[in-house]
C-alpha cells in the first residue's frame, strides 16, 4: 500500500523468479462464491487455500509456521501452528510478501477484465 506500483511490481518479479528461495501460492474466490458467503469466509478460504499450497511446496525438512494479516485466521485442514497478526503486512516480512503478491496478482487481474469487458 505504501509502496508504489513500479517497486511492488520489482518486489514481486524477485519472488516469483526465486522459487528456490521463495514459495508462495495465490488463491482466488468468484464474486459469485463472495455473495453467496460473504467477504470474511471468502477471505479465509483463500487464505486456508494458499498456505496449505505453501506447505505443499516445501519439502520435508521445513518447519511451517503461518502468520495471516488480519484479526482472523483460517481453519487449516493441516496441522501446523497458525495465528493472525493485526497490522501483518506492516511488522512481519513474509506477511509483506504475501501483501505484495497479492496486490500485483489481483491489479493484473483487473487489468485482463477491464481488456475483456471494456
Amino acid at each position: 500500500k505504501e509502496l508504489s506500483p513500479e517497486r511492488r511490481q520489482a518486489i514481486y518479479d524477485q519472488v516469483v523468479a526465486s522459487p528456490d528461495t521463495y514459495a508462495w501460492s495465490v488463491a482466488e474466490r468468484s464474486h459469485q462464491v463472495i455473495d453467496e458467503s460473504n467477504i470474511l469466509l471468502a477471505t479465509m478460504e483463500c487464505f486456508k487455500d494458499s498456505i496449505e499450497q505453501v506447505v505443499a511446496q516445501l519439502s520435508g525438512d521445513h518447519n511451517a509456521y503461518s502468520i495471516v494479516d488480519g484479526k482472523k485466521g483460517p481453519k487449516l485442514s493441516i496441522d501446523i501452528p497458525s495465528r493472525p497478526w493485526v497490522q501483518g503486512d506492516k511488522e512481519v516480512y513474509s506477511v509483506a510478501l504475501a501483501s505484495i503478491i497479492a496486490k500485483v496478482s489481483r491489479d493484473r487481474m483487473s487489468k485482463e477484465w477491464q481488456r475483456l469487458y471494456p
